[in-house]
């Protein structure tokens, strides 16, 4: 679970504005603040198309979003930090602009109910 708002940051679209380093950490810190924030249109618009399209589109994506900061078994919040991004080279592939961005991400689970021995190794390896 840890690894759905790391890979959606890795794979942001923000070609449209950002063709410099300078310009992509612009848009980088709106990405991490929206996840923060769980501004969840922000995060939407701001997401490679391909991946919206390949999740149903937009409301299908801000749902899962929904469903996966709050549901029946947990909450999940991100940790105020202040995050080191790392920026790949920018690459041009078929005309489109990229950059993977890495960075750690803390992120907290509240289960709303208590969870056994068991289950919380399961959720902890998983």
């Amino acid at each position: 679970m840890k690894t759905k708002i790391i890979l959606l940051l890795l794979l942001c679209s923000l070609t449209s504005f950002s063709q410099t380093i300078e310009k992509l950490k612009v848009a980088t810190k709106k990405i991490y603040d929206a996840n923060y924030t769980m501004d969840f249109d922000t995060i939407v618009n701001l997401t490679y198309p391909k991946i919206v399209e390949t999740l149903g589109g937009k409301n299908a994506m801000l749902n899962k979003l929904d469903s996966d900061y709050q549901n029946d078994e947990f909450r999940m919040r991100l940790e105020l930090v202040t995050p080191v991004f790392q920026y790949s080279e920018i690459k041009k592939i078929e005309g489109k602009t990229f950059c993977v961005i890495t960075y750690r991400n803390p992120i907290r689970y509240f289960f709303e109910n208590k969870l056994d021995n068991d289950t919380a190794v399961k959720k902890s390896i998983g």
